[in-house]
């Protein structure tokens, strides 16, 4: 199966085009500067006098004034003499989490990124990562690990629900899944709440996060394992295996030997279930792949001849594959005898 999803000169630009890519990273870089500092929550439901704005946020005013002309330019506020609010738009986009299109935390995790951006001319001759611990790659550090699982748990709902459906399509008589590198838990709850038990597999310190500020060391329908999954795996049965945005982070043979260690833990007809940015599917994966090289040491985004190698090769057939967004490929196989 398949979607159909709108594309954009964005998607992939011509040589001509980048200007106004150049153009809009500046009026994104602005957005994304104001949802840092905390302005959209600041100013609230009620608006607020720009004055008033500047001394509680400790913000410039001179500053302030400038950058709330290109948010209402954007259509993401409306100022009124003294006094700025909020339009209906900047409020579900950057001011309510439950909106459905909140981008408030993506506006963030792109500054983070950006910065990391400039410099890969440094990149291009190092080979990897500049900083050790950034994010994507291995550990991260006690500071950072609440804001990237935070952006984890801020999963569109319409997403999830689709990557759900599309594996008990696939596997409709399942009953336990093993979600690899779930952080949070979104893709477990949804799993649960359709009638199944979970078992949500990180690290231990994602773990040890995790089961309390997402209250999940008390949900009887999730199991908590913390560890290195590409060292040991969880014991047990599964009847779907999730890896959800995981493949990127490894190369070729990494990913090649994980699903032939996850196949060990699958009858024949289980599932395994990859949601990731597809090379050659996907018009973002190759923009990922840059991400990738400048917060990871082997980390790349793979094409689906990939996939099907490390499937057939390590005993899964009757490869699937669909689009659940834009930018994000879902592919199924089930395990064969």
């Amino acid at each position: 199966k398949s979607r159909i999803f709108r594309r954009t000169v964005l998607d992939h630009p011509s040589p001509t085009d980048l200007k106004r890519c150049r153009r809009g990273a500046e009026w994104a870089a602005a957005v994304s500067a104001a949802a840092e500092v905390g302005l959209f929550d600041a100013i609230g439901e009620a608006g607020d006098e720009v004055s008033r704005l500047a001394r509680r946020l400790e913000l410039d005013p001179r500053a302030l004034s400038i950058v709330l002309v290109v948010l209402e330019a954007l259509g993401l506020v409306r100022l009124d003499g003294v006094r700025v609010e909020l339009t209906d738009e900047g409020t579900a986009r950057y001011a309510d989490p439950q909106s459905g299109v909140y981008e408030g935390l993506a506006a963030r995790r792109w500054r983070d990124g950006l910065r990391a951006w400039l410099r890969l001319d440094e990149v291009l001759r190092a080979g990897g990562p500049l900083e050790p611990g950034a994010a994507g790659g291995g550990r991260l550090d006690p500071e950072s690990l609440p804001r990237f699982i935070e952006a984890m748990a801020s999963k569109p709902p319409g997403q999830v629900q689709r990557l759900v459906d599309g594996s008990l399509r696939r596997a409709p008589h399942a009953r336990t899944v093993l979600d690899l590198g779930g952080g949070p838990g979104v893709h477990s709850r949804a799993f649960v709440a359709r009638g199944l038990s979970a078992t949500l597999a990180d690290t231990p310190e994602t773990i040890d996060y995790v089961a309390d500020a997402y209250q999940l060391r008390d949900d009887p329908g999730i199991e908590l394992h913390g560890g290195d999954f590409l060292e040991s795996l969880p014991a047990g049965r599964y009847d779907i295996v999730l890896l959800s945005n995981i493949t990127h982070i490894y190369d070729a043979e990494t990913n090649r030997r994980l699903i032939e260690r996850i196949a060990q833990l699958q009858e024949p007809g289980g599932l395994l279930t990859i949601m990731d940015f597809v090379l050659g599917l996907s018009p973002f994966a190759p923009l990922f792949a840059i991400t990738m090289l400048l917060n990871t040491e082997t980390g790349n985004t793979h094409s689906v001849d990939d996939y099907r190698e490390w499937l057939d090769q390590s005993g899964y057939g009757a490869m699937e594959v669909e689009s659940l967004d834009e930018d994000r490929q879902l592919i199924t196989a089930l395990r064969i005898p």
